[in-house]
């Protein structure tokens, strides 16, 4: 489980980089001003243009490591899709505003908070519906593939699958 947050979280790091970086081109594009790589907060709070980058770039990572690592709760056995959900939500949203605030991305006050919380929330819930969707079609034709006879809400109960042990092992050795 530590490798798979490590591994996660490495990968969400560099992604966490890049997005950084296209939202605050894409931002200065639609708004008309003067490009800079930071927030410029962030470089009044620093004094630098380059210090400011660097913790932009490195605030923009950990958010995105926090959110890759955290899906995590995904994988946890127990747990039920809507806690892990709900869990990761939650984390994510903490993440974004810790980063958020630091960078001066959003302004300390509550109307822009509860503006980006409704942004995030609404985000990570197309995202969500999207990865569902994709897995439930992938689960589909598993279930398919090994002959399973009854599905409920797109998912094939379990011990509707092949009957035996032999057959399951057949089925894991093609």
């Amino acid at each position: 489980m530590k490798g798979k947050i490590i591994r996660r979280g490495a990968v969400g790091f560099l992604i966490g980089v890049l997005v950084g970086n296209l939202i605050m081109i894409i931002g200065k594009l639609i708004s008309g001003g003067q490009f800079q790589w930071a927030a410029e907060t962030l470089i009044q709070k620093t004094g630098s243009g380059a210090a400011a980058v660097f913790l932009q770039n490195l605030a923009s990572g950990l958010l995105g490591a926090v959110c890759m690592a955290g899906t995590v709760f995904y994988d946890l056995e127990g747990w039920e899709m809507t806690k892990a959900s709900v869990v990761h939500c939650l984390l994510c949203l903490a993440a974004y505003f810790s980063a958020a605030l630091f960078c001066g991305w959003i302004e300390p006050k509550s109307g822009d908070i509860l503006l980006m919380a409704v942004i995030m929330t609404g985000s990570y819930l197309l995202i969500w519906l999207f990865m569902y969707l994709r897995y439930r079609k992938e689960a589909e034709e598993l279930n398919r593939k090994i002959g399973g006879r009854r599905k409920t809400d797109g998912l094939w109960l379990s011990g509707s699958g092949p009957e035996n042990d032999k057959q399951k092992s057949e089925f894991l050795m093609k």
